[in-house]
Formats: structure tokens, sequence, C-alpha cells
């Protein structure tokens, strides 16, 4: 009964959205083949949900606007792609999308499945740090990948995600995003995205990637302790963004250079978009690896994506891991 109501919703929805002018109760309940009270009930509920619809006698009904919603009937409606996000798992709330994207892969959930939350209560980004994910504000959103590479190039993956996400924000909003090595989306100097990579291997194959994504777009304000490294964006600009048009965004671009990560053995282009976006080089680095700290100056990017680094005492060595600090005006961050 569930999902009989769910399709005649989406169907409705979807004739609400085709049609520009005003559409007769009558003639929506003929088309699928439901009574005028079924149709009442649906309007009334999609309303509810920040639908904008004028109602008027003897015309019908009009969608005036479409409130921002992730649903997966809203992120299919104009995504563009072959197989990244044309599979949905949609969460009002949800612990966390990468887990429930690695709980399902398990299940045989196929290559491209993306995991959508508007609110996660136990995100969390690099190192288990946990990642702010308040309600209906930001894009929480995990893609699950089947890629038959070994998993050395899993880094790779992580690369190309900051460089779709870069230019989806500054597509969309006009800023300057920039990553901080390896998967952190800077904006004025502030973190506005993070990106945790995560893979399940077998056999020295992998077995499944899940690619999680945390953007901040319309969040009004941060938890104190995080508050002065984190921004939105919102804060940058005093602007309200769709997410739905973000996070498609996201995910069309994401297939195309996925399909070049995959298909292709030179990925110098991808390796030189990264470099162009990368605020670390040429600056001074701190980095945390082993429980060690090195000091220096990130100096560029490998092929494979490590961060090159050339200690104080001249040292050049490769960074495949580890936390990365990079000097800023107040200190490190």
């Amino acid at each position: 009964m569930y999902e009989r109501k769910l399709i005649v919703k989406n169907q409705l929805l979807l004739i609400l959205k085709q049609n520009t002018d005003y559409i007769s109760g009558e003639a929506i309940s003929d088309s699928l083949g439901v009574s005028r009270s079924a149709i009442w009930k649906v309007i009334n509920k999609l309303k509810n949900e920040g639908y904008i619809i004028e109602s008027k006698t003897n015309k019908g009904y009009k969608l005036i606007s479409v409130p921002d919603i992730i649903s997966e009937q809203e992120l299919k409606d104009g995504l563009n792609t072959k197989y990244v996000g044309q599979k949905i798992y949609s969460f009002d709330e949800i612990n966390s999308t990468n887990e429930q994207a690695k709980k399902q892969a398990g299940s045989g959930a196929i290559n491209g499945s993306l995991f959508i939350a508007d609110r996660q209560t136990g995100g969390r980004g690099r190192l288990n740090k946990q990642w702010s994910s308040p309600e209906k504000v930001g894009v929480w959103m995990s893609i699950l990948l089947r890629p038959d590479v070994l998993p050395s190039k899993i880094m790779q993956i992580s690369l190309i995600s900051g460089i779709v996400i870069c230019k989806a924000i500054n597509n969309q909003t006009g800023l300057n995003a920039q990553i901080k090595w390896p998967n952190d989306i800077i904006i004025n100097g502030k973190k506005v995205c993070g990106i945790l990579t995560e893979m399940v291997t077998e056999e020295q194959r992998i077995s499944f990637v899940v690619n999680g994504i945390g953007v901040n777009v319309n969040t009004l304000e941060f938890p104190e302790e995080i508050k002065d490294i984190a921004t939105s964006l919102y804060l940058e600009t005093g602007k309200m963004f769709s997410r739905k048009l973000l996070i498609q965004e996201i995910l069309t671009s994401f297939e195309e250079y996925y399909e070049k990560f995959i298909f292709s053995d030179e990925l110098t282009s991808i390796i030189d978009e990264y470099r162009s976006m990368c605020l670390n080089i040429g600056k001074e680095v701190v980095v945390i690896m082993n429980n060690k700290q090195i000091k220096g100056t990130a100096v560029g990017i490998t092929e494979i994506g490590e961060l090159i680094i050339k200690t104080e005492t001249g040292e050049i060595i490769n960074v495949s891991s580890g936390e990365v600090s990079l000097r800023g005006v107040n200190g490190y961050f």
C-alpha cells in the first residue's frame, strides 16, 4: 500500500511539473487511475512538505514552487547520468551515509548507488573526527563504487571528488573554492566541505569504495568549537542555494571524471587540474604522520596524488596519508 501511494505521489508531482498552467483534478484522476479524493489528499501532503501549489475552482492545480528537498524523486528530476545516482537511498535522518553505504554494499547495492540524508547523527570526517550534519542545510551523501583497480589507486578517487566539488561550488555560487590536500575544500581560509573515502578489499582487489561527501550549504551558524574554522556557502555569500542543483552537478561531473579514472592509464590532465586547485603548494605545512611531526614546504603533487614536501632539512618526501596543516594568518589550520 505504501509503495502504491508513493508511486501515485511521484507521478502526480511529475504531472504538475510538466504542466505550466492549471490542470484539473479530474484530468489527474483519469491519468493516474485514482479517485479525486485521493488526488486531494496527495496535494495536501505535498503542500505540507513545502511545495507551493495553487488550487482554483474549475481550473484545478498549478505548481508554483518546489522546496529544497533532496528526495529520490527530486534528485532524479533533471539528473543526466548513466549510473552515478541512478539508484538512490534517501533518508530523513541517519547515523552516517558512509556506514549505510557499506552496509548496503555487503547486500549487493549496485555501482553508483547514492546514499543521502537530510541529517546525520553520527557523521564523521577523517581520523574519526565528528562532522556536524544539521537538518536540511547541507549535503550529506555517499557514493558507492565498485572499481576494478588496485587498492593503491584509491587516493585518486578522493582527488577526483575534490576537483568536482570545487568546480560545482564555483559554478553554482561564483566563489573561489580550493583544495587543502588531500580532501578538504576551503573558502577564504575556512572549511566548507570534507571528503571521506573508505574501501573494503579482498585478496588485494577492491571489493567496494564508499566516497563520502559533506558540504555546508545553507548553514547559518556552527558550534562554538568549530565556528572559527568552518563556513558555509550561505555565510560566504549571504544567499541560500539549492542543494538539489549542487548535488546533481557533483554527480554528473563525478561520473565524467570517474570514467576517465577507470578507463584511462593517463591521468596527467586530472592531476594537473588538482594541482591548480591545491592550496598547499608553495605553502609551509606541518605533517603528522605515524605520530611524528614533520615541518616543511609543499612543493607539488605526484602523479598518483601524493603531497611532495621539502622538509626544513632539505629532504624531499612524498606523503600519501597523514594529517596536514597549512600555515595561515592565524597559525596552522
